[in-house]
């Protein structure tokens, strides 16, 4: 995606919109991802549910849910600050 952000950097778009940008398709891509496995997970554990119990199970998932996200959202902002740092930063030093 390197060359993704020297395209919109060349463009003139500001570094902020680039960001916001990515955070926005991220945070999408992950949300998609976590509604689908939600679901799959609630759909495999109906039958169990009226024995272990509703609110316990209701907040095992709700802690997976928040740990899956926290862990897509940090590992996503690890992979896209280099690129996006490296494509303006490489565009800068050869405008100079």
């Amino acid at each position: 995606r390197r060359s993704e952000f020297a395209i919109l950097y060349t463009l003139g778009i500001p570094a902020d919109v680039t960001r916001q940008m990515v955070v926005l398709e991220v945070a999408q891509c992950i949300r998609w991802g976590l509604g689908i496995g939600l679901a799959a997970a609630v759909i495999s554990i109906l039958p169990s549910l009226p024995t272990q119990g509703i609110w316990r199970t209701a907040g095992w998932l709700a802690l997976w849910v928040t740990l899956i996200a926290a862990n897509a959202g940090f590992w996503s902002w690890i992979g896209y600050r280099g690129p996006l740092r490296r494509a303006r930063g490489g565009l800068e030093e050869v405008s100079s």
